[in-house]
Formats: C-alpha cells, sequence, structure tokens
C-alpha cells in the first residue's frame, strides 16, 4: 500500500444517520472522542453509540493541517516513543483537540469510544473544571503488557467501560471496582437482519469474518474434516489474514474474500446457516453480534464473548478444541430443525444488544457521574459482573 503524505480530514459522523426519535436524551453533556476503524462497514463499529447520544468533538480544519505540517514531528515522536502500541499522530491531535473543547465547559463527559488507541494527553487534564473522563475498553486484560509500557494514565479515568466480564478484574484491580462497569456493545438491528426469502436446502452456507484474535491454525485444520463430512456445506472467509486464502487453495468448496462491499457482506451474513469463529482469546465481537442480528447462529470458543451468547444461539468449545468446534457443526448442520430453531433464538439473543438500549445505559452512567438519574435507563452494576 502506498504512503499518503497527508492522512484524510477525518470524519466525525457516521455514515449512517440516527432517527431522532432513537436518541436518548441525557441530563448532562456529553462529547465524544470518535475513531472509525477503517475495516467496519458503515453500520458497524462501537462508534455507532455517538449517533444515539451527545456529541462529537470535530476536528478544526486549522489544528488539522497544523498536525500535518508543524505539529506532525511532535505527533509522530509520542505515537512512536511514548509505549501506546496504537496511540498514532492522528490521536494526538484529535486529543490536542479534545483538550481545546474540555477547557472550555464545565461539568461535561468526555467519552473515548477507544480508550486503549485514543485516550493519553487528556488524563493530564483530569478533574478540572468538574468535568468527567470515561474511556471504553475493548482488548482482553492479555494484551495489556504489550499494548501500554505504562498503564498509569488509565488511574485518572473517572469510569472505565468494558465490554466483556472478563476485563472487569483486570481494570478492578487498577482503578477500584466503582469506577469499573460492564456495558454491553451493540449492534444495528435495524441494518443487519434476517434475510426474507427461503434459503437454498441444497446448499448449506458457513461462514467466517475477520482476523483479529482468529485461530487461523485451526481453522485451517477444521476446514477440510468438516467441508469432506458435509458435502453440501461450503466455506466464505471475509477476513484481511493471507492464511486464509491458502485454505481456500486446499479445498474446492473453500473460498476467500479478503475485502467485500458493505452490501455483499450483508449478503453474506444473511445467506449463512453458522458463523464459525475459532478465536484465541476474547472480548466482545462485531462479527458475532452481526450474524446473530441476520439469524445465524455461532460456533465459537471460550473467552468473553460469552456475555452475547446463550445455548439456544450458539455452540461454545474450549479454545484450541477442533475436535469439539468439528462436532458442534457435524450436529447443527445435520439436524435441520434444530438448526431453523437457532436461527430464530439467534435474531433474538440480538434483539438483547441493540445501540438504543446500550446508549440508554450508558446515559444512566453518565448521569450517576453527577449524582442526577436518568430515568428508564439500566447502568451496569456490581451485581452484572
Amino acid at each position: 500500500m502506498r504512503a499518503r503524505l497527508f492522512q484524510p480530514y477525518p470524519a466525525c459522523r457516521s455514515p449512517h444517520s440516527v432517527p431522532p426519535e432513537e436518541r436518548v436524551p441525557c441530563p448532562v453533556p456529553v462529547f465524544f472522542i470518535r475513531y472509525r476503524y477503517a475495516h467496519h462497514c458503515a453500520a458497524s463499529g462501537y462508534d455507532r453509540l455517538c449517533g444515539y447520544v451527545g456529541e462529537t468533538i470535530a476536528l478544526s480544519r486549522t489544528l488539522y493541517w497544523l498536525g500535518e505540517t508543524v505539529l506532525r514531528p511532535a505527533g509522530i515522536c509520542l505515537a512512536r516513543a511514548g509505549g501506546h502500541f496504537e496511540y498514532s499522530r492522528y490521536d494526538f491531535i484529535l486529543e490536542l483537540e479534545a483538550m481545546r473543547h474540555f477547557l472550555r465547559r464545565r461539568n461535561s463527559v468526555y467519552h473515548f469510544v477507544y480508550a486503549e488507541k485514543s485516550y493519553y494527553l487528556m488524563s493530564l487534564l483530569a478533574g478540572r473544571n468538574g468535568n468527567r473522563l470515561v474511556g471504553t475498553v475493548h482488548h482482553p486484560p492479555e494484551h495489556m503488557p504489550w499494548l501500554f509500557r505504562n498503564a498509569d494514565h488509565f488511574r485518572r479515568l473517572d469510569l472505565v467501560v468494558t465490554v466483556s466480564r472478563a476485563q472487569v478484574a483486570y481494570w478492578s484491580e487498577l482503578l477500584g471496582p466503582e469506577r469499573v462497569r460492564y456495558v454491553p456493545y451493540a449492534v444495528d438491528t435495524a441494518y443487519f437482519r434476517p434475510l426474507s426469502a427461503e434459503r437454498n436446502p441444497s446448499r448449506q452456507r458457513l461462514i467466517f469474518v475477520g482476523r483479529h484474535e482468529r485461530d487461523i491454525t485451526l481453522l485451517a485444520t477444521l476446514v477440510p474434516r468438516l467441508l469432506d463430512d458435509i458435502r453440501e456445506a461450503e466455506l466464505v472467509m471475509i477476513s484481511g489474514d493471507a492464511r486464509c486464502g491458502s485454505i481456500a487453495a486446499s479445498h474446492p468448496r473453500a473460498y476467500w474474500k479478503r475485502r467485500v462491499s458493505d452490501e455483499e457482506y450483508l449478503s453474506f451474513l444473511q445467506s449463512a446457516d453458522l458463523l464459525i469463529l475459532p478465536l484465541r482469546r476474547s472480548t466482545s465481537s462485531t462479527a458475532v453480534l452481526e450474524a446473530l442480528a441476520c439469524g445465524v447462529p455461532v460456533v465459537t470458543t471460550r473467552g468473553g464473548i460469552e456475555d452475547y451468547l446463550s445455548e439456544e444461539c450458539s455452540c461454545v468449545t474450549a479454545p484450541g478444541d477442533g475436535d469439539g468446534m468439528l462436532e458442534c457443526c457435524r450436529s447443527l448442520l445435520r439436524d435441520r430443525e434444530r438448526l431453523q430453531a437457532m436461527r430464530r433464538a439467534a435474531r433474538a439473543q440480538a434483539m438483547r444488544f441493540s445501540w438504543p438500549e446500550t446508549a440508554r445505559r450508558m446515559v444512566a452512567l453518565y448521569a450517576g457521574l453527577f449524582g442526577h438519574t436518568a430515568e428508564g435507563a439500566a447502568a451496569g452494576s456490581t451485581s452484572e459482573r
């Protein structure tokens, strides 16, 4: 990929607008420090939260060009030598914009939607102007040693929001349990929905999505055994991991798509019979939630992802258990009646994780930081952990 001299001006709005009636009112001002990952489709990503509550801090054109010119060396130096694996010069400039905004406001919430990536310098302003700092964390605890040389800046957050109960113990030890809450990730259940047309009974489609913490080694051993056993099955792998190309080359009914359009991605999900997702470790998973919303049962491995699954819509095995995963797939694909029941359960499960519901829970947490209550919103609590 050719390097860019200048980074594109960042968009501060979601490609998918939220209907006004779905926005959740909040008794305190909320401002988001937002980032969108390029591999997410327009309807995906945790930053979709920003459309349902509060406002997103927009980067001014002046500071953008300063970041691309005069301030560029400082941003690069901090990104490379600051001890934060994902932090970039873009994050540096966006934090400077957020700090300017922070110093002009009082009694407001500033929420980093990807705190491990974007939060660093704002820790210097903690406690100023009565404002509160909130960060949502996404990585499993096992990632922390290589993500950060030092995690002390997180101690200045007023609240850490986890997307999995598996993260709670680590962050509670770092900040204290009173400053850690679990609130689930969510999915756009209006965009990701089951296919209304009848499925082709002569073909069974399996789908694999993503690359982050995917166990490609296990997948490579599973695919030929499964496809040789279930002759009417095919596997579509949507992933940036080139090893999927080798898997596809090894079997005529395995296909690799390095990149697909949003429309193709939705179509593949809606036409799938099973999502097969061997993971090395996990917290939440965008692919799992979007598959469930499309009525696709999930076969995956334990980690933190169980927070989003039930026995009625999934089969969960131990990490590295290829035999267990193979048996799950076999039994489900051979029992069409059970598979149909799991499709209905998958959609019902996804409806528990809609964005309006997650936004209401977040509003309750924002309000609680100032001693307010937010009617109709249920906050994460110690008992949920």
